[in-house]
């Protein structure tokens, strides 16, 4: 149900739950945790929910239950700016021989984190080192998020054609509706900067049937950002500033520093092009307060904004 986009009726079912009873689950509290994220868009109680469950699983000795935690966790952590500290726990776990029937699944979140610390060559290299593993316990997706994740890489050394031949793959894998939201985001990103507007305009329009069902604000910003980047690259600056806003104002709200880092940039970039000098200086400077410190791309991609204003 979560794979087809059913989020506000798993929330439903879940809360309708006795919290005694998710209190004795290590599945129950790892559901709810995610669904605090996806549903609320609340990090910080996701965290709470699979800090607990983690907890029960190491109490246990229920490791496939353990990875699942920890896996969720670190996603989560990642959006609250602590990729470091992911990166070196799931390395841990990488290398625990008790975890080797979960590497592969382990591998590709390790990869994950890499990439959004601009580590892309590393990223790569434990791609590729994902074909070897033969033991493959993982769930179906990760085969597709490893193409997808090829794409993401392939789109920032501007790879594009490569890119795009990674993403139509996974545009056209219906089986996990979030999955395919990031891809279209990404499709949309991608024929914007490659000014193919009316690709960008019916990827879009896919979007907005999507976010439709699950209006949440955790898909709700990759949303707007793609929306964003169409309307920057077409010119039209005010309406994308207008846009950013609404991310820089949600990504607030929710306690997320990726996306208040990026909003904040990018609407200093749409204000430097209306002119609007010293508001432009205003959200650069916030931006600093926000940007991932270890990240080199990020900081690099700051540095070059601030060379502009």
């Amino acid at each position: 149900m979560f794979a087809e986009g059913k989020i506000e009726f798993l929330w439903t079912w879940l809360r309708a739950i006795p919290s005694e009873y998710i209190d004795k689950n290590i599945n129950s509290l790892i559901n709810l945790g995610i669904l605090k994220k996806f549903y609320q868009g609340d990090l910080t109680a996701s965290i709470e929910y699979l800090d607990r469950a983690l907890k029960m699983a190491k109490e246990t000795g229920n490791t496939r239950l353990l990875v699942k935690a920890s896996i969720n966790r670190a996603i989560v952590m990642q959006n609250l700016g602590n990729n470091i500290a992911v990166i070196n726990e799931l390395r841990s776990l990488v290398g625990d021989p008790a975890l080797m029937e979960y590497k592969y699944n382990l591998t590709y979140y390790l990869a994950y984190a890499l990439f959004h610390s601009s580590e892309y060559l590393q990223a790569e290299q434990l791609l590729d080192e994902m074909e070897k593993i033969e033991d493959r316990s993982a769930d179906e997706r990760l085969l597709y998020n490893r193409l997808k994740l090829l794409g993401h890489i392939n789109l920032i050394r501007g790879n594009y054609l490569r890119s795009v031949e990674f993403y139509e793959k996974a545009a056209n894998d219906e089986r996990n509706v979030i999955d395919r939201f990031e891809v279209l985001c990404n499709l949309t990103l991608l024929s914007s900067q490659s000014a193919e507007y009316t690709n960008a305009e019916e990827y879009l329009a896919e979007l907005d049937k999507l976010i439709a069902r699950f209006p949440t604000a955790i898909l709700r910003i990759p949303y707007l950002l793609a929306k964003q980047a169409y309307l920057f690259e077409s010119g039209n600056y005010e309406n994308a500033f207008i846009v950013m806003k609404n991310i820089y104002d949600e990504s607030i709200l929710i306690n997320h520093r990726q996306y208040t880092y990026l909003s904040s940039r990018l609407i200093s970039e749409c204000l430097y092009y209306n002119k609007e000098y010293a508001e432009a200086k205003k959200y650069f400077k916030i931006s600093k307060e926000f940007i991932d410190v270890n990240n080199r791309f990020k900081n690099i991609e700051l540095e070059v904004s601030g060379a502009l204003l």
